[in-house]
């Protein structure tokens, strides 16, 4: 059940996705330190989704190491003390 409503909440995403891009055809001019493109508002929009999507998962694997390498040390430091008494 809970699988379906993931499932159900992606296609949600996805579906407004592409409803604001077919919404944001008209072509903008993006400038970028010294390069200038002139893009459609969609690909600009796709690009800022994307690379959030991808700051976000890069912040939650590094997270998820901190998290780990912290319970292995607390591991080992009990570990020790077990082994010292």
């Amino acid at each position: 059940m809970l699988r379906t409503i993931k499932w159900l909440i992606w296609g949600l995403l996805i579906l407004l996705a592409v409803i604001v891009s077919f919404q944001n055809l008209t072509p903008i001019q993006v400038r970028f330190l010294l390069a200038q493109a002139e893009l459609p508002q969609a690909v600009v929009l796709a690009s800022a989704l994307a690379l959030g999507f991808v700051i976000g998962l890069l912040t939650s694997a590094l997270w998820r190491v901190r998290a780990w390498r912290a319970k292995a040390a607390r591991e080992k430091q009990h570990a020790n003390s077990d082994t010292q008494t």
